[in-house]
């Protein structure tokens, strides 16, 4: 297997390890995992729907409200490239939408 391959493997792997913490309710370990290819998918200006929805996720449930809005703001207008994808994007949405009204209400 080439070194390419390799690290491709290693980075796609710990993504998923990342959203699967959060699944698991682990979501501090879980944006942990994720921030450093947050961080790198930001710097390349391209924002995977599934890792950013998820990261968002985990900075909600950890009280990250202005990473949750700044998280959202950057895959609103992002395309889904599948099923997975809109799914996720809608949950978020959601919360964007209830998180809005409930500040709008106090």
């Amino acid at each position: 297997m080439s070194d390419k391959k390799q690290a491709l493997q290693g980075f796609v792997k710990q993504m998923q390890t990342g959203i699967q913490l959060i699944k698991e309710n682990k979501y501090e370990e879980g944006m942990n995992q994720l921030k450093p290819y947050v961080a790198l998918m930001e710097e390349a200006n391209t924002y995977p729907i599934r890792m950013f929805a998820y990261y968002a996720m985990a900075q909600f449930k950890t009280g990250d409200i202005d990473g949750f809005i700044q998280t959202y703001e950057k895959i609103k207008g992002v395309d889904a490239v599948d099923e997975e994808d809109e799914k996720v994007k809608q949950i978020i949405h959601q919360w964007f939408v209830a998180l809005m009204d409930q500040m709008g209400n106090h």
